[in-house]
């Protein structure tokens, strides 16, 4: 059996398949599958990131003591360099004056007789920056002091003399102002400075620990100093305005 549609072409119905329905509904499959996928890879590595994160934040806190401890022996180190820094400086410009007086007064020239008197004597310290530098007007020394003395002479060989032997010392340095005679005396008035060359602080000398006695001897006992009595004083040096010795 035949069949014969007599509808005109415009009005007939279409038997072809719709293949533009099935591209598209597989262009939605795969889109949603795409999607899909990127959601679950983006999720895992959120996921992923989130445990590093509280992992490393957990280290963090784990560490904090010993952090927080470094920075207070930091502060601390700090502290103490800058006390030490402090130190130094005062070490470094401490001055004895009874110890450079007696330095000067050992240099004076000595004599069977005296010949000369010191009438007057001034001892005063320079400043950091001229301390610190070789000093021109005594022959580049580094001077940490000056004294200025004022005195007489019994000859002019008496003041050639004392300026000699501050100038030949390598402690000393010396600066000769003025010289004249006096009439009346004979003497020669005469005026100096000398300069002290700065010396080194001495480090404190450790305690000395005496030699062990050998096995079965008693180590033999120090001498004590009788309870009330007073050990001898060593004697002291002095400047005289009569003279020197």
């Amino acid at each position: 059996m035949i069949n014969i549609n007599l509808l005109p072409k415009e009005m007939r119905k279409s038997t072809r398949p719709d293949f533009w329905r099935f591209a598209a509904v597989g262009v939605a499959a795969v889109t949603a599958l795409t999607v899909g996928m990127l959601h679950f890879s983006v999720t895992g590595t959120l996921r992923t990131l989130n445990g590093n994160i509280a992992e490393a934040q957990g280290e963090i806190d784990l560490l904090r003591p010993r952090v927080n401890e470094r920075n207070e022996l930091r502060a601390r180190k700090a502290e103490l360099e800058s006390v030490t820094s402090v130190a130094e400086t005062l070490r470094a410009g401490q001055t004895s004056w009874s110890g450079d007086l007696a330095r000067f007064v050992r240099q004076l020239p000595t004599a069977n007789a005296p010949v000369l008197a010191l009438n007057n004597l001034t001892m005063s310290t320079l400043d950091g920056a001229t301390a610190s530098a070789p000093n021109v007007n005594y022959d580049g020394k580094l001077i940490s002091k000056e004294v200025r003395l004022q005195g007489r002479a019994r000859s002019s060989e008496g003041v050639v003399q004392l300026l000699n032997t501050f100038e030949q010392s390598p402690d000393f340095g010396v600066q000769f102002q003025s010289a004249q005679r006096d009439e009346e005396s004979g003497d020669f008035v005469f005026s100096a400075t000398v300069g002290l060359v700065k010396s080194e602080p001495v480090a404190a000398s450790q305690p000395t620990t005496p030699p062990a006695a050998p096995d079965g001897t008693t180590p033999p006992a120090e001498p004590n100093t009788p309870t009330g009595t007073v050990p001898p004083a060593a004697p002291a040096a002095s400047v005289s305005s009569g003279g020197t010795r």
